[in-house]
């Protein structure tokens, strides 16, 4: 671990706690430091979103969707999922969250429009990985943070929707 750019320090926390579920060790201060990476992202605005860290002063590198630039306070979708599995990762490693997860999940339900998750605040197309941090979360905690009827519409607009072709989905 070594920058708090991007989703990094999202996904170093979960990966810690997944060494740490399987009984194997993990660096506690890199933990720590991402913890705190994860903080400061959140804090920037104070409404329990992830506002990344760019790579760039355009705003591009803010997750693995490298191609599209965001404004500083624009919050993307990718993030914020993962940063609900990450606060559940953080506070099972025994740090102290806080109510981060509940302003977290509240914060990204904000971006389903009732149709779909939008790509971010300001880019109101459909986001395709939505439900990467839901996954990881499901796979590590065996719960679920989003709502059943909004992840089903969200899911069947990306299956059944704009992006159905012959040849199978487009990204």
């Amino acid at each position: 671990y070594h920058t708090i750019e991007a989703e990094y320090p999202l996904i170093y926390m979960i990966w810690s706690y997944r060494l740490f579920k399987n009984g194997k060790a993990y660096d506690k201060e890199k933990t720590k430091l991402a913890l705190k990476g994860i903080f400061g992202c959140m804090d920037k605005y104070g409404d329990g979103g992830y506002y990344a860290t760019a790579q760039s002063e355009i705003g591009a590198f803010r997750n693995w969707y490298d191609t599209c630039a965001f404004e500083k306070d624009d919050l993307d979708a990718y993030n914020q999922s993962l940063l609900i599995c990450a606060l559940e990762a953080a506070k099972r490693l025994g740090y102290e969250i806080g109510d981060r997860k509940e302003k977290a999940i509240e914060r990204y339900h904000k971006l389903f429009n009732g149709e779909f998750f939008q790509l971010s605040d300001k880019k109101k197309y459909i986001c395709l990985d939505f439900a990467v941090g839901e996954v990881i979360h499901y796979m590590l905690f065996h719960t679920l943070f989003i709502d059943e009827s909004a992840f089903k519409s969200a899911y069947y607009k990306i299956v059944d929707g704009p992006s159905k072709t012959p040849y199978g989905i487009k990204v």
